[in-house]
């Protein structure tokens, strides 16, 4: 029997096994205009200039060869190591002061890569020429991730599980290296080691959570000892080249316990149906917890008291199955697109419906089974049953929800199920939230896999009636089981209680370790913040964190199946709201901060080889700047030990070697590092159950989340319905210095206005702005897409700059992929290098008083190669650039 839970905290799950809805559809029902800004000074210059900047710039014919080498660290104007004081450390250790991290110098504000596997260990040579490369392009941190998930040489221990002193030497190497540049460490604890591999114990399961011993780490004493050695020796390790041990280095910025470690959120379905040795240990720790809280059996079992009366009324069921009709049952495939195939079959006396996927849908509400309709009650109890086998092992979403007022609303029960190759009985009991009175409605979402399912005797009813201790169960003999689905409501509350408890003793005892036992002084926490209940966040963690990702890659059939994935074209700018596994605006993830503690995004990018993936880089400077977070750590750099110099993209994610995100990380560095791009000054708070939402306001405050309700003014958040409208997706801040226009799908576009950056980014082809005393006119580029990128190099307002670089990108990617129609993967053929840029033709405009008024082409390092002629205009003198320069940086000069 397969033992379910419902779970009302289970939103992030639900983005990944696409179980959740946008009520209007995916794109929250966008009707645009088209919208072109006029600019005065372009009515009159713009006829002369169509000819020469437009005719032929939207073929992939401009396109031409530019790489950024991985060992590039020589002095240009493309170079942004003036940002890090060096060596990192210098100032003190990194600390907290008036809730953000700082040194002995003042605020430190972290532009960092993540560095994972093989790319943690480089040659001492290849260390020496990467970490100054690094420092060149604007990074100040590397968050050393993924160290312990593969054996040596991609991580730091052997397959027998012990250090490989190579691996350590590299390491300690590396880490001096990036400190001597002015690059601190964000060190991981726990990302993907499994001891209980090694151990020879069983795994708990297949899901992400579950994975690696993540729910383990929380409970098993055999992990938590590995763990608990694991610190003592990966942080008392003393580094030779900075003759300090970790602890004690104060270019270690910070720490995290453990990597997108969800527990108790996930609720307690697998730890129900955990194997030995996980179950005697669950069951010692849960009796204690009981004998703690109740004492005797006797006051347990008045307690748990049965509720709920007994089955009384029949909302759902598949008897019409038996006559060969599946009404009033529905069956949905995304208009078509993701086409399923019913058959109805008898087995024996039972009625089976088989659900054959004709097509791998992207997400799991796009090929449904939903039943009739009906109504629930608050705090009434509800029962559904039902057996279910599949031809081979998937996954299946399941849930009762409703979408009320444009909002999809589960109503007590959303749950991913493990189908097997056999029938199991699934039985899952839940309460009622609220009222709702008609159109509620049970969904089995069955995208995101081609297996075909089959469904009996389906039933779910109102009443569900429940036992309270079974006999022979008591607390004096510690036996008293992991409670059931038909167990009464307050013992499963009591069992979530218990897993958050044990959650809780975990971090706090982590904690304790490094503060106490080993040293640790720098900031430290927990886990992600959207993986542990706030409270964590709120009073264990000393500074919050966050990940997501646009348009992450998709694996509709096996994880990671580097021959069977997409990644979606669409840039950000155009969905400012859209908050849906896998397409993660970064302006919806803000509220997930909590107020008066530092916050943190320790994974974001944008997945490749995604034709507007240059999204990641704008987006990210433009909101921690705006929202005043205190790091960014892009994921990733690289993985490998191997090719640093690489002149391909070579993954999902990678920096190195991705020309176009390389330019603007070091161009968009000045606009947060160095703070071009003021905070906005108003801190507002939204509650947890709203922070999906509460980005909607991000542009006009500081949004996060706080647990004491007088610190900071509470505000309402949109409702989805409110979002969808056209005028919603014109934004701006207070101070007009960003102004973000996505109400037009064909030409949305943000401009970022400071005295010392300026930024037009967007579908900005054939567009005309005035951004300051800066006129710009782009012509027309491969899909309208360009983003540019002025920044003063000597910190100075730009009419006053001696030195100014101007990047301007589109898209980049390899020579020869193997593209499908759509343009949205590549499979296994991801061409080769060098890559190929499509360049953006444009006219600048600017004030012919101002002092950096000669234009120059720069080549890959940064250095001048061609001098373009400027031609006056009253007052203005005007510059024409494009591919014709086959170049991404230019500078202007006195």
């Amino acid at each position: 029997m397969f033992v379910g839970w419902s779970s009302s905290n289970l939103a992030d799950d639900r983005l990944r096994l696409g179980l959740r809805r946008q009520a209007s559809s995916v794109e929250f029902g966008i009707m645009f205009l088209r919208h072109f800004r006029s600019v005065s000074l372009f009515a009159v210059i713009a006829a002369s200039l169509t000819a020469s900047i437009c005719r032929g710039q939207s073929s992939q014919g401009d396109r031409f060869p530019f790489v950024i080498s991985g060992f590039d660290a020589e002095e240009s104007a493309t170079d942004f190591s003036m940002l890090s004081p060096t060596p990192a450390g210098d100032d003190g250790f990194v600390r907290i002061v008036d809730g953000h991290f700082a040194t002995e110098s003042g605020r430190l504000k972290i532009w960092g890569v993540n560095l994972c596997f093989g790319a943690i260990f480089p040659t001492h040579e290849d260390a020496d020429r990467v970490a100054a490369h690094l420092a060149k392009i604007g990074i100040n941190g590397v968050r050393i991730h993924h160290h312990d998930t593969s054996a040596s040489p991609r991580g730091l221990f052997t397959e027998d599980g012990r250090w490989d002193p190579q691996q350590v030497d590299r390491l300690d190497y590396f880490l001096a290296k990036l400190h001597d540049h002015g690059i601190y460490a964000n060190l991981n604890l726990h990302v993907g080691r499994s001891v209980s591999r090694q151990l020879g114990m069983p795994s708990l399961g297949s899901e992400h959570y579950l994975m690696h011993d993540k729910h383990a780490l929380h409970f098993q004493p055999e992990i938590q000892d590995a763990f608990w050695r694991f610190c003592r020796e990966y942080l008392g390790h003393v580094n030779p080249y900075r003759k300090l041990r970790r602890a004690d280095d104060p270019a270690i910025a910070m720490i995290e316990i453990a990597n997108e470690n969800k527990f108790s959120l996930a609720g307690p379905g697998a730890l129900l149906n955990a194997p030995e040795p996980y179950r005697s240990a669950l069951m010692d720790q849960w009796n204690q917890w009981l004998i703690q809280k109740y004492g005797q059996t006797g006051t347990l079992r008045n307690a748990w008291a049965s509720e709920g009366a007994a089955p009384s009324r029949v909302l759902v069921d598949s008897q019409a199955w038996a006559d060969g009709d599946i009404s009033p049952w529905n069956l949905s495939d995304n208009n078509g697109k993701s086409p399923i195939r019913a058959v109805v079959r008898m087995d024996g006396d039972d009625a089976v419906l088989r659900l054959v996927p004709q097509a791998v849908a992207a997400q799991g509400w796009h090929q449904q089974l939903t039943g009739k309709t009906f109504g629930v009650t608050k705090d009434s109890f509800y029962r559904l049953t039902f057996q279910a086998r599949s031809d081979q092992p998937r996954g299946v979403g399941m849930n009762v929800a409703k979408t009320i007022e444009g909002e999809w609303t589960p109503l007590g029960l959303v749950q991913g199920l493990n189908v097997r190759q056999d029938w199991d009985d699934f039985q899952f009991r839940f309460q009622a939230p609220q009222t709702v009175d008609e159109g509620v409605r049970l969904s089995f979402d069955l995208g995101g896999d081609k297996t075909a399912i089959e469904l009996k005797n389906v039933r779910l009813v109102q009443g569900s009636g429940s036992v309270s201790v079974p006999q022979g169960q008591s607390l004096e003999k510690a036996n008293v089981d992991l409670p059931k689905f038909d167990w009464s409501l307050q013992s499963r509350r009591d069992f979530r209680q218990f897993m958050l408890d044990l959650e809780k003793r975990f971090y706090n005892e982590a904690k304790q370790l490094l503060r106490e036992e080993i040293g640790v002084r720098v900031p430290i926490t927990t886990t992600q913040a959207n993986y542990q209940p706030p409270e964590i966040t709120a009073t264990i963690a000393d500074f919050a964190d966050m990940h997501a990702y646009w348009h992450h890659p998709i694996f509709p059939g096996r994880p990671w199946d580097g021959s069977n994935w997409t990644v979606q074209n669409e840039t950000m700018v155009a969905f400012p709201f859209h908050n849906q596994w896998p397409r993660n605006n970064l302006l919806m993830r803000t509220a997930w901060r909590m107020h008066d503690k530092p916050f943190t995004f320790s994974e974001w990018n944008a997945g490749e080889p995604g034709f507007f993936a240059a999204d990641a880089i704008p987006a990210a400077a433009m909101i921690a700047s705006l929202q005043d977070w205190d790091a960014v750590f892009f994921f990733n750099y690289h993985s490998s030990n191997g090719r640093w110099d690489t002149d391909a993209i070579l993954g999902y994610f990678d920096l190195n070697g991705q020309p176009t995100k390389i330019a603007l990380t070091a161009a968009f560095a000045n606009l947060y590092r160095r703070g071009d791009l003021s905070p906005l000054e108003e801190p507002v708070a939204v509650s947890a159950d709203n922070a999906d939402r509460g980005g909607a306001l991000a542009m006009q405050y500081r949004v996060g989340m706080t647990v004491d309700p007088d610190a900071h003014r509470a505000v309402a958040v949109p409702s989805v319905q409110d979002l969808q409208r056209p005028e919603r997706k014109r934004l701006a801040t207070p101070d007009r210095s960003v102004r973000w226009d996505a109400r037009s799908a064909s030409s949305a576009h943000v401009l970022i206005d400071t005295p010392k950056t300026r930024c037009a980014w967007g579908l900005v082809g054939g567009q005309a702005y005035k951004i300051g005393t800066w006129d710009l006119q782009f012509g027309e580029t491969e899909r309208d897409y360009a983003v540019l990128v002025a920044t003063s190099r000597d910190d100075r307002p730009l009419e006053s700059s001696s030195s100014i670089l101007l990047t301007v990108v589109a898209n980049g990617e390899n020579q020869d992929m193997g593209w499908n129609d759509d343009r949205t993967t590549v499979g296994q053929d991801w061409g080769h290098g060098p890559t190929v840029v499509n360049g953006v033709p444009a006219v600048l405009s600017i004030p012919a008083d101002q002092t950096a008024r000669r234009l120059y082409a720069l080549d890959a390092k940064g250095r001048r190669v061609r001098t373009i002629s400027g031609k006056s205009s009253g007052t203005m003198l005007r510059f024409e650039i494009g591919p014709q320069y086959k170049t991404l940086f230019y500078e202007l000069s006195e």
